[in-house]
């Protein structure tokens, strides 16, 4: 018991307290992986509801190192099928060993109380039923939707891919419920061959959303091709295998090591370098027929698989995210030679990251016109999240010759 609830602690504790992705989490190496993948995910999608009964019920607090312990302790008691007395003597033994004997009593007191403390009420239980913070609740009623609709979208096991230059078609006829999307890529359920494939570089997991990024540009065999916020990769090296002669940039080295690699694992060349999106480099200017910029967003089009998108938000957030869109992309303009495209996309729906973004970016710089490609409101595509698709909104411009 002790082993797995420390391997699930180290996991969990490094989404809620570190900030890591949880897909990246996910990644790594478990020997309980089944549970360490349960408990982490099921404690993130009800981060709000678990984090409510914490503070109602420990109103003085709890340092955050404990309180990733005992958060994963409650949704384990709530939905998981250890026995009640085993999970919480084990919690409370590793809680002392951690943290010191002194907070056993309390770590004992605060579980056994848990499971009869009543369900929350009014905005609390908002929070708790959508698995976010009262803010962006409002913020996505303010722009017209439902925020049901965004926060808790439908759930799809059907995964998505494209085939690479390595893959055959041969490689995957025979996959279950194999459907051609309209981005150009396949949708299946899930098959163990499919993780070779992808680590083979014959197939690579992109969303669909995440293509038509690349695809609202059209033919871009030859064209000098820009992506300014390019890791891990996926839509660089799709506009690098439709043709294009592809500049993939990142701000962290890091991460352009991460697009080196995925150029390598589709066996495709481009050039990969660190770069701060938001500051001028004078010998772009003018020098790319095609510019991308899929910008950093508050995330809420990918929820399905990154629930951990709506934890530790504030309030400020939205404004500070948008000006770091809006400088990106007064950058990126002026690497758009004349005639030539620029996409600004983002995995979110928010009005403020998404057409007010544009509206205020075409004010002042009337040589750039919205082009249409599957517009379907006045700034460019909005796509809502449903399962198979993630919400992405894409708007796609050219730069007058």
């Amino acid at each position: 018991m002790e082993e797995i609830l420390r391997e699930i602690y180290s996991a969990l504790d490094d989404v809620l307290r570190k900030g890591a992705y949880i897909n990246i989490v996910f990644n790594g190496e478990f020997e309980h992986r089944s549970q360490v993948t349960f408990v982490v995910k099921g404690t993130v999608e009800h981060y709000f509801e678990l984090t409510y009964a914490l503070e109602t019920l420990a109103p003085r607090g709890v340092k955050p190192a404990l309180k990733t312990l005992m958060l994963g302790a409650m949704f384990m008691l709530k939905y998981g099928s250890v026995p009640d007395y085993a999970l919480v003597n084990g919690v409370v033994a590793l809680a002392g060993k951690m943290f010191g004997q002194g907070v056993k009593g309390f770590v004992n007191a605060v579980l056994k109380k848990f499971k009869t403390l009543p369900p929350p009420v009014g905005i609390k239980k908002e929070e708790a039923d959508l698995n976010a913070p009262e803010f962006i609740i409002r913020a996505l009623e303010r722009d017209g939707f439902d925020p049901a609709a965004v926060l808790r979208p439908p759930v799809n096991d059907n995964v998505h891919f494209r085939l690479g230059r390595k893959g055959k078609q041969d490689d995957i006829n025979d996959l279950k419920g194999l459907t051609p999307s309209e981005a150009g890529g396949w949708f299946s359920k899930p098959d163990p061959r499919l993780k070779k494939l992808n680590a083979d570089g014959a197939i690579t997991f992109i969303s669909p959303s995440s293509m038509e990024c690349v695809n609202a540009f059209g033919d871009i065999k030859g064209k000098r091709y820009l992506d300014l916020c390019a890791a891990p990769g996926g839509k660089a090296v799709y506009a690098a295998e439709k043709g294009a002669v592809v500049t993939a940039a990142d701000i962290y080295p890091h991460r352009v090591d991460l697009i080196k690699a995925y150029a390598r694992r589709m066996g495709l060349r481009l050039e990969a370098c660190a770069n701060d999106a938001t500051k001028i480099k004078n010998e772009w200017i003018n020098a790319f027929d095609c510019v991308a910029t899929d910008v950093p967003c508050m995330g809420l089009g990918v929820i399905s698989y990154r629930p951990d998108t709506t934890i530790n938000k504030r309030p400020g957030d939205i404004e500070s995210i948008v000006g770091v869109q809006k400088a990106i992309l007064n950058t990126a303009c002026k690497y758009v030679a004349p005639g030539g495209k620029l996409v600004y996309s983002t995995c979110s729906v928010l009005k403020a990251e998404t057409e007010e973004v544009i509206k205020a970016f075409l004010q002042h710089n009337g040589d750039f016109s919205i082009l249409s490609y599957k517009n379907n409101t006045e700034y460019g595509r909005l796509i809502m999240p449903d399962g198979m698709w993630d919400g992405f909104f894409v708007c796609l411009m050219e730069k007058d010759k």
